[in-house]
């Protein structure tokens, strides 16, 4: 487990081609030049844990910071877990919500959320397995 570096962007960007063609499709996912403008750029938005095996990447979680008005809190969201499938059921998803816990910490956050999307069972299983509870709100966005 470590923050990511400029030269994971490539694999990253592939894992993300990855994570959204393994949830049906969808916009484009990220790209090499995406993460690196907005996850190491000068006006750096989100940072990148990975899972590695060596030079080997087998999973990332990508996270911003979040605040909680009602609770004057900060947290963490998570935007995206991913794990390739030769390396599931292996602790390594496991450890990437570890990882963000503990960055959740190192910030001085209190909480971090997430989505799944609902047909994607194997992620639910796994997000009950380690004691995630669901909001009462259903999320809402407005494309701009």
């Amino acid at each position: 487990m470590r923050p990511a570096r400029r030269g994971d962007a490539a694999e990253i960007a592939r894992l993300a081609r990855q994570f959204t063609a393994d949830e049906g499709g969808g916009k484009d996912p990220m790209s090499v030049a995406a993460i690196l403008r907005h996850g190491f750029g000068p006006r750096r938005v989100f940072w990148i844990l990975v899972a590695a095996r060596g030079a080997d990447i087998l999973g990332y979680a990508l996270v911003y910071p979040g605040y909680d008005a009602g609770e004057s809190s900060v947290g963490l969201h998570l935007s995206d877990l991913f794990v390739r499938a030769d390396a599931r059921r292996q602790g390594v998803g496991r450890a990437l919500m570890d990882g963000v816990a503990a960055e959740t910490k190192r910030i001085g956050g209190a909480w971090y959320t997430w989505f799944v999307v609902k047909t994607n069972a194997e992620g639910q299983a796994f997000y009950a397995r380690l004691g995630a509870k669901e909001l009462p709100s259903l999320p809402l966005y407005i494309e701009v």
